[in-house]
């Protein structure tokens, strides 16, 4: 037997659905700043441990970007031996000089999607092949139901990377274009 077709498989399926579909969806959450970017031809981003500069890399240039306000601080053109795809990471440069910067992209990598605080980030996936990105707080789950209060989607659609900074204090994510979301100082 297809344990695909079965009907505990296909109850397990809609009850997960359900889950998802009960949840808020809100632009951002209590304690957190949103604001979204047009880019264009995104592939990779990435931060620093020690820095939530981000870097965001394009199929010709790279930018670093001050998620706290979305101003772009630097734009330098692609180089060759910019992006190390078998460590997926990335040359940084002006304030990143010296660095190699861990990235997400189109081949894979990845970012933190839990912050020290306990928050978290997760796909949701009822609707594939678009996504929900879904805010957890700390110590919450959105599928436990007994432990998924708060939890809330914060962006829809076909979302390509996603994850927080090393501090956890700046939350991105990447479809046609860049959102970011940043915890607020006096929080």
């Amino acid at each position: 037997m297809d344990y695909f077709s079965s009907p505990q498989f296909l109850q397990h399926r809609q009850r997960l659905a359900e889950q998802v579909d009960a949840l808020p969806v809100a632009e951002s959450v209590p304690g957190w700043s949103y604001r979204a970017l047009t880019v264009g031809n995104a592939e990779y981003l990435g931060f620093t441990h020690t820095s939530d500069i981000l870097l965001l890399v394009s199929s010709d240039e790279k930018s670093l970007i001050d998620t706290r306000d979305g101003s772009i601080l630097a734009r330098r053109p692609v180089e060759e031996g910019d992006i190390d795809e078998s460590s997926l990471t990335c040359r940084g440069f002006d304030v990143l000089e010296g660095h190699r910067v861990q990235v997400a992209g189109l081949a894979g990598g990845g970012l933190p999607t839990g912050t020290p605080r306990g928050e978290s980030v997760e796909m949701a996936w009822p609707s594939w092949p678009a996504g929900h990105l879904v805010f957890n707080p700390p110590w919450q789950r959105y599928l436990v139901p007994q432990h998924s209060q708060g939890c809330t989607i914060v962006l829809r659609g076909f979302i390509r990377q996603f994850g927080f900074s090393w501090s956890g204090n700046t939350l991105v994510a990447l479809d046609e274009d860049l959102h970011i979301w940043t915890r607020n100082t006096e929080d």
